[in-house]
């Protein structure tokens, strides 16, 4: 097992805007605790053009919530509802983008998943914005 900072280390291949707890190099995946992830262990990726992702997130986070709280559910919560909001920013100021079947302009129900998507990052006080838009949508309770 490599060290941690061996890990941070390493010239990542990975496109940016990536997970930022995984770093690929060699076509290996590496945590950025030092581990590397199994070859044969599958692996998905979702794209944040995909409105589908938005839901898929959404319900990993529903699962969680559900989970007994402790250090490494709280710390899958984090990172999930950061991926949760950078998915949801990126397809509300990209509404453009087209894909086969997955995206904005393909899918009739995107509009229910970013809503689903904007009130479970509001759950957890994760700020929403919209592009060309300065004023930020604070969750209930966290306005000034």
């Amino acid at each position: 097992m490599q060290s941690v900072d061996d890990v941070k280390n390493l010239p990542v291949q990975c496109k940016k805007g990536g997970d930022p707890k995984y770093l690929a190099r060699n076509s290996k995946i590496y945590h950025v605790d030092g581990y590397e992830l199994p070859e044969e262990e599958p692996l998905m990726i979702f794209r944040g053009k995909d409105v589908g992702s938005l839901i898929a997130i959404y319900e990993y986070i529903c699962m969680l919530e559900d989970q007994p709280q402790n250090k490494t559910i709280l710390s899958h919560l984090e990172s999930s509802l950061e991926r949760l909001s950078v998915f949801y920013h990126y397809q509300i100021n990209n509404p453009h983008l087209q894909s086969v079947g997955c995206s904005m302009r393909s899918h009739d129900r995107y509009r229910m998943f970013l809503d689903f998507a904007k009130r479970k990052l509001h759950d957890h006080g994760v700020a929403t914005y919209e592009k060309c838009n300065s004023k930020i949508k604070f969750p209930a309770g966290f306005e000034y």
